[in-house]
């Protein structure tokens, strides 16, 4: 399989929700779930990629539904069906992070100052 340029991974980046820089050294943490999503060619996806893929996709259908939507009560549908997608999208990043940080708490704990 052909090394990916890093113009695709960026961009796949942007739209799987990490914050990456146009230009630079990309962060290994994109790296390696832009290698994770691209190994399930091979094998059934990860919880987490099907999670990201359906919070992805309930977005965009509820983007959807938004621009052919005429009625104000449809609009409100809509308009919660994407806060749902939203908040799904949140929680996930609220995970990661949070794992993030016992990872680092873990790291600072063995170092000695002073």
């Amino acid at each position: 399989m052909p090394t990916p340029s890093t113009a695709s991974i960026r961009q796949w980046a942007q739209g799987n929700g990490f914050a990456v820089a146009s230009r630079g050294r990309l962060p290994a943490e994109v790296q390696a779930a832009y290698d994770k999503a691209h190994q399930q060619a091979a094998g059934r996806p990860t919880p987490k990629a099907r999670t990201a893929r359906k919070s992805a996709s309930a977005a965009q259908a509820a983007d959807s539904k938004a621009a052919e939507s005429d009625s104000a009560g449809q609009a409100d549908v809509i308009l919660v069906e994407r806060l749902v997608a939203v908040l799904a999208r949140l929680e996930d990043l609220a995970a990661r992070v949070e794992a993030l940080e016992r990872a680092s708490q873990g790291k600072r704990r063995g170092l000695r100052f002073g």
